[in-house]
């Protein structure tokens, strides 16, 4: 059983879910004609490949047909969230170096069920946030279904028919997230094309102008539900318009703590300097012996940036200080995460505007040459500081 025809029959029709049919249910149902093609076309396939049903009811068969699903769903479930996991990797590595970023994805494509449609969302939401761009390439080239595929076995039973444009559907389906993820981001999708050579050269380059276009959508449900999107531009003749098919709503409100770890962490692996807070950095280090040395990175925030919410007799913010370091390929190496509270008297807070915050942390590193980068972030004034160092350590 495929991926596809496990989702549809657990997922969508529902008939192996395990909640609204029992086995006996099913089997009676099938044998007054009252299920969809779908279930009766795997039944008949597992009959035809040898499966034991050793009750003549028809219950057993069932049973297995149901396990079966169960483990192809299992099966795709992992490899879709491994797909997606490697997009988002990948983003998140090239984020932090610098110059254009640009991806070239080749696959086969895969499926994307109901529950990975959130996934997928926030794989492109975070490759527009950190400017990279997603070209792809279907590596099948020109696809033809299994039945015309001298290396698939194909299906021995009277629903080989069913079946077999079931696969075609689900190959469409497997493409069509290449294409969402190519003009999600501004990129190119190269597929129905066996010149694989011409298809690398394709996506080769970046787009000469990019365009980020965003919007609050007004009165949003939380319900998970899929809004379309359409975007026209006047005048569009000869030009070609990508753009995002759609969106998917969240399915409950945005917690402002996690929105703002999710912002520090994409701003952490950024290589963009933000200098909404003024910060200074400075580095020194000492060996401690040949194989060891002690880094440390001294950040110096301007306290006249940062915004206070008066209660009572105190002015209260809270700051959090990332300091990260970064091999020369932009791999993580370290990084120390500090919470500095603020609840100042009049006249500490004139002084501390006068004088600064300081914030000091020290690592522990081999020689060799290391990029760090300090992150601010003013919880009352919502607003961020990034800046970026390097040193070399003989």
């Amino acid at each position: 059983m495929t991926y596809y025809m496990a989702d549809l029959l657990v997922n969508k029709l529902m008939y192996l879910d395990g909640i609204l049919f029992t086995d006996g249910q099913l089997t009676a149902l099938i044998s007054e004609g009252q299920v969809d093609r779908a279930l009766t076309a795997e039944m008949e396939e597992a009959a035809a490949c040898g499966a034991i049903n050793i009750d003549p009811s028809g219950v057993s068969l069932i049973r297995q047909v149901r396990i079966v699903a169960r483990q192809a769903l299992t099966y795709g479930d992992r490899e879709t969230n491994l797909a997606l996991g490697s997009v988002e990797d990948v983003v998140r590595r090239i984020s932090a170096m610098p110059g254009s970023r640009t991806i070239v994805l080749v696959s086969p494509g895969f499926l994307l069920t109901r529950d990975h449609q959130s996934h997928e969302y926030d794989a492109l939401d975070r490759a527009i946030r950190a400017s990279v761009t997603v070209n792809t390439i279907d590596i099948r080239g020109l696809y033809t279904t299994p039945l015309a595929d001298a290396s698939s076995k194909g299906y021995g039973s009277e629903a080989a028919g069913y079946l077999t444009q079931a696969d075609f559907t689900a190959a469409n389906e497997m493409q069509n997230i290449l294409g969402e993820l190519a003009e999600g981001t501004g990129g190119k999708f190269f597929h129905h094309d066996n010149g694989l050579k011409e298809g690398l050269n394709l996506p080769a380059a970046r787009p000469e102008y990019v365009y980020v276009l965003g919007f609050s959508p007004q009165n949003l449900k939380f319900d998970g539900s899929y809004h379309n999107l359409k975007v026209t531009v006047r005048n569009a003749s000869g030009l070609t318009l990508q753009v995002r098919r759609g969106y998917w709503a969240p399915n409950h409100a945005v917690d402002p703590a996690e929105q703002a770890r999710d912002e520090i962490r994409e701003t952490v692996f950024s290589h963009d300097e933000i200098r909404d807070i003024p910060v200074d950095v400075q580095t020194e280090f000492f060996k401690t012996d040949d194989s060891k040395s002690e880094l440390t990175v001294d950040s110096h925030l301007d306290a006249k940036g940062l915004r206070f919410r008066k209660a009572e007799d105190r002015n209260n913010d809270k700051l959090t200080v990332v300091t990260g370091l970064f091999d020369p390929n932009g791999n993580y190496v370290a990084g120390i995460e500090r919470l500095v509270q603020l609840h100042l008297r009049d006249q500490t807070l004139v002084t501390m505007r006068n004088s600064g915050i300081g914030v000091k942390e020290t690592f522990k590193v081999a020689p060799g040459r290391y990029l760090e980068r300090v992150v601010v972030r003013d919880q009352e004034g919502n607003t961020m500081a990034a800046r970026n160092g390097s040193v070399d350590i003989p």
